[in-house]
């Protein structure tokens, strides 16, 4: 129960608004120039959110050469393995 109500306030348009107003536009930090050559080329993250608060968060990287050496006959896509250096 007590993770139910945890979800419920943080996905409560209260919280959203309370949240939205600690947002001060004039303190943000103007467009960054775009980089000519990717930091990391080894990591994307993106994360997204819609008009109905619905969010994903993806981590997409690739630790070694070939990531975890399995690919997905499916979808085509090397699988990561920036997992591994977990216990």
């Amino acid at each position: 129960a007590a993770h139910t109500t945890r979800l419920e306030h943080m996905l409560a348009p209260e919280t959203a608004a309370r949240l939205a107003a600690l947002i001060d536009p004039k303190r943000a930090m103007p467009a960054a120039a775009p980089l000519t050559e990717a930091v990391h080329k080894d990591t994307v993250y993106v994360t997204v959110v819609d008009r109905d608060r619905m969010a994903v968060s993806l981590i997409y990287s690739i630790y070694h050469g070939f990531g975890s050496g399995i690919a997905s006959e499916k979808f085509g896509i090397l699988l990561q393995s920036r997992g591994a250096g977990f216990t």
